[in-house]
């Protein structure tokens, strides 16, 4: 890709460059625990530089051709009112389409740590091993329904209206995965993050501590 990946424009390059690139073979939460100490690299990602970004795809449709991909967007939930806290900039896995929104995995729901946990039964789904812009995760919510190991999925299971999303998609591809887990660009509102985290945490249960 052209350009100059020390540019803010290119969020994902910039990470892959400090911290090197993310090897499957040793899994989410090894790279994430190997690479604890340079978490502040990350405090500059932001929502804003995550739709800026030139290393995302962006798109404004939803199809099930996105399935399986990390989308990041903006979102203003219809029922905000009655719901407990609610993320605005969900960080997602397309789990299925329908006729007017879409399923998806919030990651932001469980804490950087957890993600990784979770993200590590996740890679078990890849659709291949080349991990690049095409590769997507075989998704469904009957699998992840039937999947002991996937049963931590419920706390970050939620519906996606097009008519309150709020900007365009960005597809994350999927090397750069693991860079996004540790991104500090969750929205919550109505809660802290960390309050967020302890509640799914008691709804997933003990499946998510098992490895």
């Amino acid at each position: 890709m052209a350009g100059d990946p020390k540019g803010g424009s290119y969020l994902f390059q910039r990470m892959a460059k400090l911290r090197g690139p993310y090897q499957p073979s040793r899994g989410s939460l090894e790279f994430i625990r190997a690479t604890a100490r340079d978490l502040g690299a990350l405090s500059g990602a932001t929502p804003a530089k995550v739709m800026a970004a030139k290393d995302v795809i962006t798109f404004d449709g939803m199809s099930r051709e996105a399935v399986g991909s990390m989308l990041a967007f903006w979102y203003d939930p219809k029922t905000k009112r009655t719901l407990p806290y609610y993320d605005r900039f969900p960080l997602i896995f397309v789990v299925d389409v329908g006729n007017g929104f879409h399923f998806g995995l919030n990651l932001h729901y469980l804490s950087p740590y957890y993600r990784a946990v979770f993200m590590d039964k996740l890679y078990t789904l890849a659709s291949d091993r080349t991990f690049d812009d095409k590769t997507r995760l075989r998704l469904s919510y009957s699998l992840l329904k039937n999947s002991s190991r996937l049963a931590p999925f419920k706390p970050m299971f939620k519906k996606y209206l097009w008519n309150h999303v709020r900007s365009p998609f960005k597809r994350i591809p999927s090397q750069f995965w693991d860079f996004a887990l540790g991104m500090p660009v969750a929205k919550f509102t109505k809660a802290t993050q960390e309050h967020v985290w302890e509640e799914s945490l008691k709804q997933a249960g003990a499946t998510l501590r098992r490895r």
